[in-house]
């Protein structure tokens, strides 16, 4: 790897606007390179702007990157109340990938436990993003809680679906089942208008 291109992609994760930042993050999530993960979590911690902070958290969501070192920065960014809910979303996100169900692995149950006492925050985003992230991690004793967001929880994520809707997804995944493939909101009513008349 480059030295050069890799200090320019993480420069413009941290300084460039939002397309840049996010167009960084996709190269350098390409790019193999020893201290890759830490130098975003520092990114992902201490950049100017949200968008910044959240190309690095998503950065290190991917394969080529994931290091279980960078676990603690990730769940600070996910605790941290005064940090913008779409990064706090993708930390959450990035954890759940980071094990990827390999139970016992260390740091595996710090996490799972984490990402369920997330479960209940006011903020549909967060459960949401903390639902997928405990499918994508399997854990089980998450099952009790993911069950009631299913039957209860209606809330719209974006236009998205609803919390209560990855939840379920989250539960199949655990319990070894493929998930439902669901359609965007907006897709929805356009079936159903289209549908209609």
């Amino acid at each position: 790897m480059k030295r050069s291109r890799f200090e320019s992609l993480l420069h413009d994760i941290e300084h460039g606007d939002a397309i840049t930042s996010c167009e960084a993050s996709k190269q350098l999530a390409l790019m193999k390179g020893r201290g890759t993960a830490s130098r975003l979590a520092r990114i992902m911690r201490g950049a100017k702007t949200p968008e910044s902070r959240y190309a690095a958290a998503w950065a290190l969501s991917q394969p080529e990157v994931r290091s279980v070192q960078v676990m603690p920065a990730l769940i600070e960014a996910l605790e941290d109340a005064h940090e913008d809910m779409d990064v706090r979303g993708q930390a959450a996100e990035s954890l759940g990938l980071l094990f990827g169900g390999r139970v016992g692995k260390a740091g595996y149950e710090r996490v799972g436990h984490t990402l369920v006492g997330f479960l209940e925050h006011p903020d549909p985003a967060l459960r949401f993003w903390c639902a997928y992230a405990l499918g994508q991690l399997g854990f089980r004793p998450a099952l009790p809680t993911l069950r009631l967001l299913a039957h209860g929880d209606e809330r719209l994520y974006k236009l998205w679906w609803t919390v209560g809707e990855e939840a379920e997804d989250a539960m199949d995944v655990i319990e070894g089942r493929r998930p439902q493939d669901r359609e965007f909101f907006a897709q929805r009513i356009a079936h159903l208008q289209s549908a209609g008349g």
